[in-house]
């Protein structure tokens, strides 16, 4: 009798366990989402200063359709205007993306 009860007390523990796991991991995914979004985010937000940078110092600016990686994080110039116009810089970082527009005058 005695190891019955050990068995249902054990199994009841397993399945609270299991409940607990899961939530966990869903968590988990999301906390990871977050963070590559911030990054694609800032990625996207370099390539900007990059063509800001480059237009008041008078640089060569990257072509549209360029990009740049850097670890997991990666940057493509969809539209670099070489005065007045709009930059677009798209920032990745995982399955994330974020993009950037910004009109120059």
């Amino acid at each position: 009798m005695a190891v019955a009860v050990v068995v249902v007390v054990l199994a009841v523990m397993s399945l609270v366990l299991l409940g607990t796991i899961r939530p966990v991991r869903q968590e988990t995914g999301v906390a990871l989402l977050r963070v590559q979004t911030v990054r694609a985010f800032y990625a996207a937000e370099s390539g900007v200063v990059v063509v800001i940078g480059g237009l008041g110092a008078g640089l060569e600016l990257p072509d549209p359709g360029d990009s740049l990686s850097f670890s997991e994080q990666s940057v493509t110039f969809e539209a670099v205007p070489d005065g007045p116009g709009v930059i677009a810089v798209t920032g990745k970082s995982g399955g994330a993306r974020r993009r950037i527009s910004l009109d120059i005058e």
